[in-house]
């Protein structure tokens, strides 16, 4: 169907072409775990991990270690307000000692129960917490246990330094260089089309809801952020002194965006760091424009559209929903399938509310004062539950009018219940998978064969690093209706102060 918001006769939009809903029901953001490098501020050397669990300073242009290095870290936050440094590939924690040495977080003996040589340069166990301090020079980390800051040395090597005897403040700063964010469609409304970067590197528009019409939110700092291509992830949306948009490997000024409230209405503006023009889809091109009108304002939804599998943590099973046999009410079950029966839609309510309704068959999951788990046409106060976090991995979801949990019994049977016992029950803990789109259907992968197996392989590979529902706990802000926008990128503030982008970055 034609989008009902035409221009007026003289070509700009009126008034009203695009009128704000602010609604609370609206879809979780699609967030990835934060992941970043550490670039010294002093000198650029980055901090790497090689095989052996060294942390090491690695320099552009410089062969200082001979091993593969791993220079991707996570940020892993705690509710104390200290985060860890967590080896993307490898998994070790960063940690300092109270002499200052930099190590992984590891056991100290050997597998014949020995210790190890060097075991005194080892950091103690809850060493690897980190404050952050945000300064001129950059971001500080400062070792909870021993006041350290991360630095990296004249040397070019990697040390944890007292902060009170280093003048050099450079030396102890970093600069924070993210790489993940937050996954999302950018659609023209107008058009009902979407920015696509195709399987090799083109941008273009796009009537699809593939992986090639997915783009990654990367904080920037100033307010500004990289768009880069989730399939593609060395290649960023770029604007062009001339106009041409197209897709950018570096990551310099033109490769910076400002995403703002849309004048008009429900939706954004996407311009470049400069601010002289805005990106625009015209119904052919993607192109540039000065002015505002219907082909700049852009909707920004999450790349999983609000979709979940909930799968039990205990039992690695998916609750699914088919229709019932003989006019009975749908079917509850749970399988290790993920499929289309087993995809639900979670929509905010407000503070850690939200109801679960199934994609295939638009039923609400419920629950009885009883312990029952039912599947009703209709959302009513037995079809709210809460989102809590859960001392196993994972999330408990928690009836709203009952406080029962949702859990899968031994025999893969949903039940709810009693949540007043302290230690929890196996079963009780819930994984909210987002339901993430494939980059080749049937044609493209028969187009993409012809360039060779190398080219497929790669373009399959899919990044599934994303958050599951414990990334949006913390979400209060008020969504834009229709799906215009993803819920980060329009928090309460930006759309008190007329737009922007929360910079959710150090």
């Amino acid at each position: 169907t034609k989008n009902k918001n035409s221009p007026t006769k003289e070509g700009q939009p009126s008034q009203h072409a695009f009128p704000i809903m602010i609604t609370r029901r609206s879809p979780p953001p699609c967030m990835e775990a934060t992941k970043c490098r550490l670039f010294s501020a002093a000198n650029g050397s980055r901090i790497g991990i090689t095989d052996d669990g060294r942390v090491v300073a690695v320099r552009k242009g410089v062969e200082s270690v001979s091993e593969s290095c791993d220079e991707e870290w996570l940020l892993v936050s705690d509710e104390d307000g200290t985060v860890s440094l967590r080896s993307a590939l490898r998994g070790h924690i960063l940690a300092s000692t109270e002499e200052g040495f930099v190590s992984n977080m590891e056991d100290d003996k050997d597998e014949g129960g020995k210790e190890e040589e060097g075991t005194e340069r080892r950091p103690k166990q809850g060493a690897g917490k980190w404050c952050v301090e945000q300064t001129p020079s950059g971001i500080l980390f400062l070792s909870e246990e021993t006041g350290r800051a991360l630095a990296c040395d004249d040397d070019n090597k990697i040390t944890a330094l007292e902060r009170a005897e280093n003048e050099n403040e450079a030396q102890i700063a970093w600069k924070v260089e993210f790489l993940s964010g937050e996954l999302c469609f950018i659609s023209c409304p107008f058009h009902e089309s979407r920015v696509k970067c195709g399987p090799f590197g083109k941008v273009s528009a796009s009537g699809s809801w593939g992986g090639w019409e997915v783009w990654r939110f990367i904080e920037a700092g100033d307010g500004l952020v990289y768009i880069s291509s989730w399939t593609h992830d060395r290649f960023g949306l770029c604007l062009t002194p001339d106009g041409n948009v197209l897709a950018s490997s570096n990551r310099d000024e033109w490769d910076k965006w400002a995403v703002a409230l849309a004048p008009f209405g429900a939706g954004v503006t996407i311009r470049p760091a400069d601010k002289k023009t805005f990106l625009a889809y015209d119904g052919k091109n993607l192109c540039a424009r000065i002015t505002v009108d219907t082909s700049t304002t852009w909707h920004i939804e999450p790349a999983n559209r609000g979709m979940f599998f909930l799968s039990s943590v205990a039992r690695d099973k998916r609750i699914g929903c088919k229709l019932g046999s003989q006019n009975k009410p749908d079917d509850l079950f749970t399988t290790k399938n993920r499929k289309s029966y087993e995809k639900w839609f979670i929509e905010k309510l407000g503070e850690n509310e939200v109801t679960l309704r199934s994609v295939a068959r638009g039923v609400y999951l419920g629950s009885t004062k009883y312990g029952e788990v039912t599947a009703s046409p209709s959302q009513g106060d037995s079809e709210i539950w809460r989102i809590e976090d859960s001392t196993e991995t994972g999330v408990a979801l928690v009836s709203n009018e009952h406080r029962l949990l949702l859990s899968c019994n031994e025999e893969g049977k949903l039940v709810t219940v009693s949540g007043n016992n302290s230690s929890p029950k196996e079963g009780d803990a819930w994984d909210l998978e987002p339901v993430l789109p494939v980059s080749l259907s049937g044609g493209q992968i028969g187009a993409v064969c012809a360039a060779g197996a190398a080219t497929v392989a790669f373009a399959a590979a899919m990044p599934v690093a994303v958050m599951s529902g414990l990334g949006w706990l913390g979400f209060t802000s008020q969504g834009i209706a229709a799906g215009s926008t993803a819920a980060t990128m329009m928090s309460a503030e930006a759309v008190a102060s007329g737009g922007g982008v929360a910079a959710g970055g150090l």
